[in-house]
């Protein structure tokens, strides 16, 4: 009986463990794609701010447009639009939902700054990037 005990006292640890364990690990997936949500949209204005200035690019979002004429400016726009964007989807979606979302959201980021990067020639970009004015 003792051992029956013992036994089932070791799974039941075991299975606690392992959720708390789970719901860590899925509370730090979630805190990451946060992190990379507002990386990927610091990294898309100053690639797009590196590609007005060392190529007289345009921004083709009018609603961006406007904003992308001045460098704090576009910043500040687009920490403020992420910041109300995640705040809206975190408070209209649960946490599996809002994880979905925002993976999607980063890979559509992603392919954006890819294409801000690839407006700019290598060489202007590294040897060009510090005429950035803030």
């Amino acid at each position: 009986m003792k051992k029956n005990t013992f036994l089932f006292a070791i799974i039941f640890i075991s299975i606690f463990i392992s959720i708390k364990i789970s719901s860590v690990v899925q509370a730090q997936e979630l805190k990451e794609l946060k992190q990379q949500f507002f990386a990927l949209n610091m990294a898309d204005a100053l690639s797009t701010l590196q590609a007005i200035t060392i190529t007289n690019a345009k921004e083709l979002n009018p609603i961006v447009a406007p904003f992308a004429k001045n460098n704090i400016n576009l910043i500040a726009y687009k920490m403020g639009v992420s910041f109300i964007v995640l705040k809206v989807l975190e408070k209209n979606l649960d946490k599996n939902e809002l994880k979905t979302i925002l993976k999607r959201l980063n890979f559509l980021l992603s392919t954006v700054v890819g294409n801000n990067v690839n407006e700019v020639p290598y060489q202007k970009m590294h040897l060009n990037f510090i005429k950035i004015n803030f």
